[in-house]
Parts: C-alpha cells; sequence; structure tokens
C-alpha cells in the first residue's frame, strides 16, 4: 500500500510564551532573581543566550516563553522537520486577548472552529472577539481539510500570522529551533 502525505498545519500561540500568565502571581519575587541563573538551574543549556535573545521580557516571561517553547515551539518544529518535503504550513496566533492582553493557551481554538459565540468563549476572547479573524482561520482549516491546503504559500522561513492585521513574519519558531538543537547536543 502506498502511503499518503496529506498536508498539515501546525502552530502555537504569540511570540512563544502563552504560559507567562503562569509566572504572573511570582512575577515581583521573580524579579529579584537573574533569569539566566533561574534558567540554567532549569537546565536550559545556553541560558544566557535565551536571555540575550529576549531584551524585552523580564523573569517571569522568560520562563513563560521558556516552558511554552519546549511544549509547544520544539514540537512545531520538530513535527515540521520530520515531514522533510511533504506539504507542511506554520502557522503562528497572535491576537492577543482582551481578557488576557496576550494569545493564550487555546485561544485559537474558537476561531479555529468558528464557534465564536460557544458558551465560555467569551471569558478567554472578550465579548466581542473578531469575526473577521476567525472566518480567516476556519477557512485555513477548512481549505487545507477539503484541498490539502490551507490557501497561503509554503515558504522557507516564514509563518503564517493571524492577528489583526494577518500576514507573514520569519519564523517565530527560531527560539524553540534553538533550544531543540541545543537540547540535541547535550
Amino acid at each position: 500500500m502506498r502511503r499518503v502525505r496529506r498536508g498539515q498545519t501546525a502552530g502555537a500561540r504569540r511570540d512563544g510564551h502563552e504560559f507567562a500568565f503562569g509566572f504572573a502571581r511570582a512575577r515581583d519575587r521573580l524579579a529579584a532573581v537573574p533569569a539566566a541563573d533561574l534558567l540554567s538551574a532549569a537546565g536550559v543549556p545556553d541560558a544566557a543566550g535565551f536571555v540575550a535573545a529576549h531584551p524585552e521580557l523580564d523573569t517571569a516571561d522568560l520562563l513563560g516563553r521558556y516552558v511554552t517553547d519546549q511544549l509547544f515551539g520544539v514540537a512545531v518544529a520538530d513535527v515540521a522537520d520530520a515531514r522533510g518535503d511533504a506539504p507542511t504550513w506554520l502557522y503562528r496566533f497572535a491576537w492577543p486577548s482582551p481578557v488576557f492582553g496576550q494569545a493564550v493557551h487555546c485561544l485559537d481554538v474558537p476561531f479555529y472552529f468558528d464557534c465564536l459565540d460557544a458558551e465560555g468563549v467569551a471569558a478567554v476572547a472578550g465579548p466581542h472577539p473578531p469575526r473577521d479573524l476567525a472566518d480567516e482561520v476556519h477557512g485555513a482549516a477548512v481549505n487545507l481539510i477539503t484541498t490539502g491546503d490551507p490557501g497561503w504559500p509554503r515558504t522557507a522561513g516564514k509563518v503564517r500570522v493571524f492577528g489583526q492585521p494577518s500576514g507573514f513574519g520569519d519564523d517565530t519558531y527560531r527560539a524553540a529551533r534553538a533550544l531543540l538543537a541545543a537540547g540535541r547536543r547535550a
């Protein structure tokens, strides 16, 4: 039997630190701890490099970014690499929830399934999530399912960024890819 390699999308949420909210309660206490020391103690291979790559993030946000990269970003990079030349499109969901101020874990799900009016969605997406963004994300999902192509070009080093506005950005999984490479060398 011939194996068919279908098209696949893979992605995560905004800027790779969707779990930063998990460290928000400890933000004040974490501010007194050098981020590189904390990340090094957690086993980050190049903690100083990781911190230097994200000068805009405080210690709490850096921890959130690291956790997110390890749980999701590395997996996205792994899937894309493992698929080789099979049709694969990467995306990042970048619309910040007005409830949390960032694109948190699973925020993209009601957009993907076009169920913005479902019970509980307002608790994470606010009372008026953008319908046009849901149309765009859901449309890409439907296109992938029905045609094998989500409707945007596969471009090396670029990812589809769903937000307002949507567009294309640099491969925002670069931090995850660096972690992946460093982890395999260790």
